[in-house]
């Protein structure tokens, strides 16, 4: 079941129980003075994760990454991997309702079941 609020509640997928957590990381080197405000900055990386998990079989992680100081020039956050998941219901629902483990392993999924 999708939470009534937050950035996951656009995983949901229609005949299917969803649940995840998001998190977004803006990482930064920060140098503080001795009171404590910053002196300089550094950007180190942008991240954005959504771990899911449909139904009782299905599990995932899509994380949006990108490394080094080009990272300062994005803005996005968990909603992305998010959208992608969304986005890609349509092509996992065979998947999803298939109950034949011979047919997930044959197209390399894995599941918990």
């Amino acid at each position: 079941m999708v939470a009534e609020g937050g950035t996951g509640t656009n995983a949901a997928l229609q005949g299917f129980s969803v649940g995840g957590k998001t998190g977004t990381g803006d990482n930064q080197l920060k140098e503080l003075d001795p009171d404590g405000m910053v002196i300089s900055s550094k950007v180190i990386n942008r991240t954005a994760t959504f771990a899911f998990i449909i139904g009782d079989r299905f599990f995932g992680n899509i994380t949006a990454y990108v490394p080094g100081p080009q990272a300062g020039e994005y803005s996005f956050t968990s909603s992305l991997p998010v959208a992608l998941l969304k986005n890609l219901a349509g092509h996992l629902k065979g998947t999803l309702n298939t109950t034949d483990m011979s047919t997930l392993s044959a197209k390399g999924l894995q599941t918990n079941g």
